[in-house]
């Protein structure tokens, strides 16, 4: 004689096998650690095709996002707030400006030291190195040239956008 059981288990199908009757409790547990004949084939069949496509989600959002860490996505425009992040390449019209990372430089008039953030400008014929620094404080623009213009770097602080966010920069022709 057969007990209904008042559980989850009522939801799941009732599987015949070959010699005997298995009840639904009984039957989760025998599929869970593969005992059934064909229930992990059929398991299998269900999980590789949605294995397979996460796997290709996966690897296309890492190779859009990481691998093409030198290609800018799309140009930005002068004076208006933009994120960074190293490697990642920020196109303007003039030039694309990549983010190499900070470094600290140690000083024996200032105990402290400096905190430097390091890009690089490049256009097609050149490359220029812009470092910026608050120096002793004093937040304001690093100054660089390239491709016979002059343009102004702002971090962690914009004359026209204040406050910045420490992975935010402004630049500004002059």
């Amino acid at each position: 004689m057969r007990e209904k059981h008042s559980s989850i288990f009522n939801t799941f199908p009732k599987i015949t096998c070959e010699t005997q009757d298995i009840d639904r409790r009984t039957d989760f547990h025998r599929i869970a650690r593969h005992d059934i004949p064909g229930a992990s084939s059929r398991i299998m069949k269900r999980i590789i095709p949605i294995f397979c496509f996460s796997a290709i989600l996966v690897s296309f959002f890492q190779e859009s996002a990481w691998s093409g860490a030198r290609k800018p996505a799309s140009q930005v425009s002068y004076n208006i707030k933009v994120s960074f992040l190293k490697g990642r390449a920020i196109s303007f019209a003039d030039f694309d400006l990549v983010y190499l990372g900070d470094r600290h430089v140690s000083s024996p008039h200032f105990p402290r030291g400096f905190q430097y953030f390091d890009f690089l400008a490049e256009t097609a014929s050149e490359q220029v190195n812009v470092s910026w620094s608050s120096g002793t404080g004093e937040i304001g623009p690093t100054e660089f040239k390239i491709g016979g213009k002059i343009y102004l770097l702002e971090l962690r602080g914009s004359k026209t956008h204040g406050r910045l966010e420490p992975d935010e920069l402004v630049i500004t022709r002059k």
